[in-house]
């Protein structure tokens, strides 16, 4: 049954995030970045934690429970997340994604260093290395289309910031669990996601006319229902399952899945870049989670001397 619920979290991160690609680019059009995130996360942290007291299901966290939320909040809603809006705005959405993919290697760099990480083996770095290759693949036509415009380094800082805050927030959520349940931790996240983005978009506010209309409410509803209460939670839940590189596999699908349903929605053409870097990122996705890990040697604590020696 645990293995089902895993396969059935996967899916749901794999899928769901990778759609909400075109929601976001739907939604950015018509409000502020900062402020569509503040409003999605909020919208949803409030939602989530509101269907729980509902249901009598204990939400009351302590203040180290509070303290963990909300730095993971930050770092994976507010930094990891946001700053990947704020680089779409100067930086081609092919080369956002590739840099964003590089997730798993700062996961898996980050637990080999850190006492009691979980390393890898050969087979999962393998993996990798081989899925950043299939997403240079698939992304190949819009990385050739990028080169010949001049991009700002902002961007490029922007979106290093967000696969490095992304990666430090699930790495605190691994090493730093809260007594929540997934449900209950996961409101808290989002609303303080929510909170500091709500902050960034009023020290960024430029003016930028809202248009409310069918599209935005659609856009918003989507990421409020499908990419956080449902695919958040999963995410969370999963964290707590297997080791976070394996998780972080998910920066390698969604593209995957956004080019096959921009396809499939918006008429855009599939040439024989998608198709190969297709099957090598389902190989690299494969490698990866059936690697082994090992526990990382703890580092040795220097000893003082005695007093008076």
């Amino acid at each position: 049954m645990r293995k089902l619920q895993i396969a059935l979290a996967f899916a749901i991160i794999y899928v769901v995030w990778g759609s909400t690609y075109i929601a976001i680019r739907v939604g950015v059009e018509q409000m502020p970045w900062a402020l569509m995130a503040a409003l999605r996360f909020l919208t949803a942290g409030l939602l989530l934690l509101g269907a729980l007291r509902v249901v009598r299901r204990p939400i009351r966290a302590s203040r180290r429970d509070l303290g963990v939320l909300a730095l993971s909040g930050f770092l994976l809603l507010a930094s990891g997340n946001g700053f990947v809006f704020l680089a779409e705005t100067t930086v081609p959405a092919g080369m956002a994604a590739l840099v964003i993919a590089t997730i798993p290697l700062w996961i898996a760099g980050l637990e080999s260093i850190l006492p009691g990480g979980e390393r890898l083996s050969g087979r999962g770095w393998l993996g990798i290395g081989l899925g950043l290759a299939g997403l240079g693949v698939l992304l190949a036509p819009q990385l050739a289309e990028a080169a010949q415009r001049p991009i700002r380094a902002i961007g490029i800082v922007a979106l290093l910031i967000a696969a490095l805050s992304w990666s430090a927030g699930t790495l605190l959520m691994r090493r730093r669990p809260v007594r929540l349940d997934a449900f209950a931790a996961t409101g808290y996240e989002m609303l303080f996601g929510g909170l500091f983005n709500l902050l960034f978009a009023a020290l960024l506010w430029d003016g930028q006319p809202i248009r409310w209309g069918a599209e935005l409410l659609s856009a918003l509803a989507y990421l409020i229902v499908f990419g956080s209460l449902v695919a958040f939670t999963a995410y969370t839940w999963l964290v707590r399952q297997v080791t976070p590189a394996k998780v972080a596999t998910y920066a390698y699908v969604n593209p995957v899945v956004a080019v096959l349903l921009g396809a499939w929605l918006l008429r855009e053409p599939i040439g024989p870049s998608v198709l190969i870097g297709l099957a090598i990122i389902l190989a690299a996705v494969t490698l990866v989670n059936r690697s082994p890990t090992a526990a990382s040697p703890p580092r040795a604590t220097p000893v003082s001397a005695p007093a008076g020696d």
